[in-house]
């Protein structure tokens, strides 16, 4: 299987949502996380879940961009389905 896409150029994230919400993990149940969204532009907007003590600012930048280029591999690959 090979996927080409082309990496989107450097985007500007903008955050729209930030919420407590009680983790779904097994792991960690009891715990608060934080549940992030953001926006690329106005046709990619994604949420991230950062544990709650890991929730300052930088930290949840870090995961934003860890998740974004995690993303923009992906988005715009073509593949012929049979």
């Amino acid at each position: 299987m090979t996927l080409t896409a082309l990496p989107p150029p450097g985007r500007e994230a903008d955050i729209i949502s930030v919420l407590d919400v009680p983790s779904s993990l097994a792991t960690r149940l009891g715990k608060m996380d934080v549940m992030v969204t953001y926006r690329i532009d106005p046709m990619h907007s994604f949420t991230i879940i950062v544990p709650k003590e890991h929730s300052s600012s930088d930290e949840i930048w870090k995961a934003i961009e860890a998740d974004w280029n995690t993303r923009k591999l992906i988005i715009g690959a073509k593949r012929t389905l049979t």
